[in-house]
């Protein structure tokens, strides 16, 4: 895949999937399976995108299929860095390049109040995916000493959600 691998390749075969099966579990669980395959051409991505340094986050848009609103990132992570518990109000997916981005999932305790209680954890590394409802909420934390590189899919453009702030819990 890593001659033919574009972003183009890759927004049309998105499109494609979405085009055929609407957005449906089962849609998402081919997304999710065409997510993993991408995410195998580590070379790919981190030849073109340079990784995280001390305290950095970085997102990178990859590309935003119009019609469905569905959009792909690459995000690289330093070593450390962490995310609070939030909810996307969209559904997800995430797959691993390099490096393992720690996903610890929640459920509510108190809605009033935005307190949750943690319930899973899931490691995900190279060649991982793990995917997310749309009412899933999760914080995320790097293990390890290097920077990450995971692609995430929402399905819509992350600018169109409401405030990060606005969607963060406490599990404390």
């Amino acid at each position: 895949m890593a001659d033919t691998l574009s972003i183009e390749s890759i927004r049309n075969q998105i499109s494609s999937i979405v085009d055929e099966y609407g957005v449906s579990s089962q849609s998402i669980g081919k997304l999710a399976a065409l997510l993993k395959q991408f995410a195998g051409e580590e070379d790919f991505w981190m030849n073109r995108y340079r990784p995280a340094d001390k305290n950095e986050e970085l997102l990178y848009e990859i590309t935003i299929d119009k019609p469905s609103g569905i959009a792909l990132y690459l995000v690289s992570d330093a070593s450390g860095v962490k995310s609070p518990p939030h909810i996307h109000h969209t559904w997800a997916a995430i797959a691993g390049i390099s490096g393992v981005e720690l996903n610890r999932l929640y459920t509510i305790e108190n809605n009033e109040i935005m307190k949750v209680n943690e319930v899973k954890t899931v490691p995900v590394g190279p060649g991982e995916v793990i995917t997310l409802a749309e009412d899933d909420i999760h914080s995320t934390a790097v293990v390890g000493s290097q920077s990450t590189y995971h692609l995430h899919l929402y399905g819509c453009d992350l600018k169109s959600l409401p405030a990060f702030n606005t969607r963060t819990f406490s599990a404390e």
